[in-house]
C-alpha cells in the first residue's frame, strides 16, 4: 500500500499508524496472509479485479471479518499504474452464511423433503431427502423434468390463494407426484392393467379417476384404451365433477383407481357417474388389496393384489398396538 485513510486504518490495521509497502492483510492469520499473496499475485498478473476476505481480532479479543477488494488503475496505454480499493467488515454478512451452511447441513440430515424455490419457479435448495425422493436437485437445469413435474404439481394442486398470496403461505395437504423413473414404472404397469381390461370389458367409453390417487393411474390406462379420460373430486368433502368434465347419457363408464382397499373412494365415484346418467362397467386398479371385502359386488380388475389383514380396533394383534395409527388418502383434502 502507498496510502491509506484513517478508516481503513482502524479496520484492517487496528489503528495502527500506516506503514508504506505493508499489505493490508498484514494482521491476517499466516494460513490466510498466504492465500491472500497467492491472489494478488494473480490479480497483477492478470490485472483482474481482487478481492478477499479474511479474520481479524479487535485489540478486546472480539473476532471480526474484513473484506479487501480492488481494480486495477490504468494508463494512457493501458498498463497498470496501480490499484485502488475499499475495506469493508462483512462480519455479519460471513456470520449469516455460516449460519446458513449450518442450517443446510441440518436439513441435508433430514429425511423429509425440502425444497426451496423462487418466485419465477427455479430451483435454489434442495436436500438430500428430496433428491432421493422426487428427483430433484438444484444442480439441474431448469428445464430438468423432475423439476419441471414437480413444480406443476404445485401449480395443480395447491390451492391457487396459498400459491398467489403474500400473507397466506402455510398449507397442509398431500400432493400426487410422480418422479421420471416413478412414470415410466406407472406407465408400464398402467399398460399391462390395461391389456387385461381389453380381455375382459368388451365396450369402454369413458374413464374416471377418484382424485387424487387415480388420476396418473386413469389418464395412463384411458391412453392404451384410446378413450377420454377424466376424473371427479371432492368439493366440501363430496366427489363431484368440476373442470368443464362431463359424462354422456349412457355412456359405459370404467373406474380406475391405484389402490382399491375399502372401496369407498370408487364407490362415491360411481354414484357421480349414476347422478349423471352414465353406466359403470366395472373397476379396475393397480393394487387390489381389499381382500375380498370391499364394498365393490363387481368384479375388480387389477395388476397385483395383495391380501393384507385388517381388525377391527378391539381385535388388533400385541405387536401392532404399539405402531401409531395413521389415514393415508386423499379423503380429507379439501
Amino acid at each position: 500500500m502507498t496510502t491509506a485513510n484513517e478508516t481503513f486504518r482502524t479496520l484492517a490495521l487496528g489503528g495502527a499508524s500506516f506503514t508504506p509497502g505493508v499489505a493490508p492483510w498484514v494482521n491476517a492469520q499466516p494460513s490466510d496472509r498466504a492465500l491472500a499473496e497467492e491472489a494478488w499475485q494473480r490479480s497483477r498478473e492478470t490485472g483482474s479485479a481482487f478481492g478477499f476476505e479474511f479474520k481479524l481480532w479487535k485489540p478486546d479479543g472480539e473476532v471480526f471479518w474484513l473484506s479487501i477488494s480492488t481494480q486495477p488503475i490504468l494508463g494512457t496505454q493501458k498498463e497498470i499504474t496501480g490499484f485502488v480499493g475499499t475495506a469493508h467488515d462483512v462480519t455479519e454478512a460471513v456470520n449469516r452464511r455460516v449460519l446458513s451452511n449450518q442450517l443446510i447441513g441440518l436439513l441435508d440430515s433430514s429425511a423429509d423433503a425440502v425444497i426451496v424455490f423462487d418466485p419465477r419457479g427455479n430451483l435454489l435448495f434442495s436436500n438430500d431427502g428430496a433428491r432421493n425422493l422426487i428427483g430433484v436437485s438444484e444442480q439441474s437445469p431448469a428445464s430438468d423434468a423432475a423439476t419441471q413435474m414437480f413444480i406443476q404439481a404445485i401449480r395443480d394442486q395447491v390451492p391457487r390463494e396459498v400459491i398467489n398470496s403474500p400473507a397466506n403461505n402455510k398449507w397442509e395437504g398431500e400432493l400426487g407426484f410422480r418422479s421420471p423413473d416413478g412414470i415410466l414404472r406407472t406407465m408400464t404397469f398402467c399398460k399391462s392393467l390395461a391389456q387385461k381390461i381389453k380381455k375382459v370389458f368388451k365396450k369402454i367409453d369413458l374413464v374416471v379417476a377418484p382424485a387424487m390417487g387415480g388420476v396418473i393411474v386413469g389418464y395412463e390406462v384411458a391412453r392404451h384404451l384410446k378413450v377420454p379420460s377424466i376424473f371427479t373430486e371432492r368439493v366440501d368433502g363430496e366427489f363431484q365433477l368440476r373442470r368443464g368434465f362431463e359424462i354422456k347419457a349412457g355412456a359405459k363408464v370404467l373406474i380406475v383407481e391405484d389402490v382399491i382397499t375399502t372401496g369407498k373412494s370408487s364407490m362415491e365415484c360411481a354414484k357421480v357417474i349414476k347422478k349423471h346418467k352414465g353406466h359403470v362397467v366395472g373397476f379396475a386398479c393397480i393394487v387390489d388389496r381389499s381382500n375380498n371385502q370391499s364394498s365393490i359386488n363387481s368384479k375388480i380388475v387389477s395388476q397385483i393384489t395383495f391380501d393384507i389383514p385388517t381388525y377391527r380396533e378391539d381385535e388388533i394383534p400385541n405387536k401392532l398396538k404399539s405402531i401409531p395409527a395413521i389415514k393415508p388418502g386423499s379423503r380429507n383434502l379439501v
